[in-house]
């Protein structure tokens, strides 16, 4: 694969015997990320300290790094998510221990600190990305910065019109949301990757606007590619995805794409769109097939955000005419049975 470094490599994250913060007892009955009405993104400020920055770095450790290096290639990440990257990654530390270095990090502008919420919500969910200053250090670790997970200063942002939608955030959320899930129980990936873009090319040129770039991306070798859109509930979002869907059968129709494409694919990739749950997944199936975006011979598979929530690699389906399901395990990288999902 193309421009991916050790924070895409999914042999850093195979600690799956780290406590994930998650009790198999307590499972929500609704996705955490599902869209709810009249949200808004509201930057949550912190006191503004002056520490020079070379001070700041000799009061962080490899932990306090860490973090900043999975919120730079993830873009957008809740603590509970950053808890078990550090946890996959070897990392031993306590939920209160990450909220003080979280809480650190947000005052010192390495990290900024947003909240989803109702109107008239007392609390929402809470979430992070880069400030300047962690844009600054990711860039001196491994981090691979792209179109998807840019860093915008709050000028450029005001500049060119950018403010943070509560249905992007939760798109971004529900997709490293899978990939985590899929690191927990132990699946045989070779890496993974949010807000790529795939698209066939010919002397760095893009053909025939075949480009793609979806919430999430995760492979096993170079040859089985899987590319996550989330998709949330609502008209307008049935519309996007359906314009996505268009745009991956041309891809994948598409001979010039295993001639040259942007990741050195050496087979189309298969398209996985994860809903809010299997009664959306239905939903969105039937809009695909009445819309004439839906291939046999290209067929979509399906996941819902509640099926990462539980021990098991059985997570991806594919639906029938009638709304029946197939279900698909991904391989373990384990020889005997997965102890994550013991």
């Amino acid at each position: 694969m193309n421009n991916f470094t050790r924070m895409n490599d999914a042999a850093n994250y195979t600690n799956v015997f780290a406590d994930f913060g998650i009790c198999p007892d307590q499972r929500p009955e609704r996705a955490a990320f599902a869209l709810e009405g009249q949200e808004k993104v509201h930057r949550l400020e912190a006191p503004y300290d002056p520490t020079p920055m070379v001070r700041i770095q000799s009061r962080l450790d490899e932990v306090d790094y860490a973090i900043i290096e999975e919120i730079a290639r993830s873009k957008y990440l809740v603590s509970l998510q950053i808890f078990q990257f550090l946890g996959l990654r070897g990392f031993s530390l306590k939920r209160t221990g990450l909220r003080n270095r979280l809480n650190k990090m947000v005052k010192y502008r390495l990290i900024r600190e947003f909240e989803i919420r109702r109107e008239n919500a007392e609390a929402g969910i809470r979430f992070y990305e880069l400030d300047y200053r962690g844009f600054q250090i990711a860039q001196t670790r491994d981090v691979v910065f792209h179109v998807g997970n840019r860093f915008l200063s709050d000028r450029n942002k005001e500049i060119m019109g950018f403010f943070e939608e509560a249905v992007a955030v939760k798109r971004v959320l529900a997709a490293n949301m899978v990939i985590l899930g899929l690191l927990r129980n132990g699946a045989a990936l070779d890496g993974f990757g949010f807000n790529e873009t795939v698209r066939a090319t010919a002397g760095g040129k893009i053909l025939d606007d075949c480009i793609l770039r979806t919430q999430g991306m995760f492979w096993i070798g170079r040859d089985s590619v899987f590319l996550v859109e989330v998709a949330r509930a609502g008209e307008y979002g049935l519309e996007k995805l359906a314009d996505k869907v268009g745009r991956y059968y041309s891809l994948v129709n598409h001979a010039e794409y295993l001639e040259e494409n942007a990741h050195g694919h050496v087979a189309y990739p298969q398209l996985v769109i994860c809903a809010e749950s299997e009664d959306h997944a239905r939903e969105i199936d039937t809009f695909l097939r009445n819309r004439g975006l839906w291939r046999e011979e290209d067929t979509i598979l399906y996941t819902h955000d509640l099926l990462h929530m539980d021990k098991s690699l059985r997570t991806l389906y594919e639906l029938d005419g009638d709304g029946n399901q197939t279900w698909y395990a991904l391989p373990s990288r384990y020889t005997t049975r997965n102890p994550a999902c013991a």
